[in-house]
């Protein structure tokens, strides 16, 4: 189970090794914030990884900035008197720890984190010189989240390789695999907070370079995300679903919609200012070519503003005419839609998520 003390042993201590709280010799890790529940694993030898772990959860709470400092000055006393698990590698085979300082060429100490249990729960990994963040790495432990670190890996190459004018991306250090996880080990960008901007600061203009830099010549009908949308919702058992899907290709308006590939998760959170016409910009697990041009600006206005009705204005200044921005809605909702059925199992708040989308992709068809 995603999060369980059998999950941690995978991602902490590879296939067949051993986690246990009683142990005297292995890696010692600090459990934050309960043994029961930890949302972050750090080495407690570890002073900045345990420091930086704290003042993320004081953050994360909302609480004021010079709390951040105190939760910092803690670490040392956390890291002695809080819950541990030794952990150890099986024989012949080695930890996450060890696995990561052999690719990284260096001693590095870890903190793991998870975001809350949820169909796509992965591990996140800060690798640490003394304390120096020197790499960031990326497990995914099942098929989906699997799924998603290779897909980051192979945007992060084609950026590498055909870069946007001012965006800059983590550098991919590795690809492989950790016991049954997908692994991909990236560059730390140089920033000193990766908690993003204001919903305000997020550059248009980043999107219109990333959209520009992938031109196509192919209409919605024959886009691949379009191919790829029904092969998501081929097995839903509702048929109003894949008709709405079916029904795109075939709008009268479909082929007068820009395509351009996009980021997936457009927020706040996941980009940076590194000067006046530069941004780092992180997380492309969910980035994807020749999708309707406009998506990353719902998403935004959906997910962390106020509303898909709320992007109009911007969707007008990305170049899509009033008449065609229903449909835009429409595919972007169904995308969201197969996101939330691929992720697994439907729990009762999902479900009603999944029938909400429904309801305005309908509402937009109409």
């Amino acid at each position: 189970m995603t999060g369980s003390t059998a999950w941690w042993t995978r991602v902490l201590a590879g296939p067949g090794g051993t986690l246990d709280t009683r142990a005297v010799d292995g890696e010692r890790w600090l459990l934050l914030p309960t043994p029961q529940n930890p949302r972050v694993c750090v080495e407690d030898d570890c002073a900045v990884g345990v420091g930086d772990a704290l003042s993320r959860f004081v953050d994360s709470r909302g609480l004021p900035g010079p709390l951040s400092t105190v939760a910092r000055r803690a670490a040392p006393l956390a890291a002695r008197v809080g819950s541990h698990w030794m952990v150890g590698a099986a024989s012949g085979g080695r930890t996450l720890r060890q696995t990561l300082s052999a690719i990284l060429d260096l001693d590095v100490r870890c903190s793991v984190s998870v975001g809350p249990p949820r169909p796509n729960m992965k591990p996140v990994v800060r690798c640490y010189d003394g304390a120096q963040l020197v790499a960031v790495a990326k497990l995914g432990p099942d098929p989906h989240t699997a799924d998603m670190v290779r897909n980051e890996g192979r945007w992060l190459r084609t950026l590498g390789a055909e870069p946007v004018p001012g965006v800059v991306v983590p550098e991919v250090l590795h690809q492989d695999v950790f016991g049954e996880a997908a692994l991909l080990v990236m560059s730390a960008l140089p920033i000193d907070d990766d908690t993003g901007v204001t919903f305000d600061a997020v550059p248009a203009d980043v999107l219109e370079r990333f959209w520009e830099s992938r031109p196509t010549s192919v209409g919605l009908a024959e886009s691949p995300w379009l191919a790829r949308l029904r092969e998501r919702l081929a097995t839903d058992p509702n048929h109003e679903r894949r008709a709405l899907v079916d029904s795109l290709g075939v709008d009268p308006g479909a082929d007068e919609i820009p395509l351009a590939a996009w980021h997936g998760d457009w927020s706040p959170w996941n980009l940076a200012p590194k000067s006046a016409d530069q941004w780092f910009v992180w997380d492309w697990e969910r980035t994807a070519d020749l999708a309707p041009r406009g998506f990353d600006l719902l998403h935004l206005h959906h997910q962390y503003g106020r509303g898909l009705d709320a992007a109009v204005s911007d969707l007008a200044d990305a170049g899509l005419a009033p008449r065609l921005q229903p449909l835009v809605r429409r595919a972007y909702l169904l995308e969201l839609t197969a996101r939330h059925l691929e992720a697994g199992e439907l729990d009762g708040d999902r479900q009603r998520t999944v029938d909400q989308l429904l309801r305005l992709a309908v509402d937009e068809n109409e």
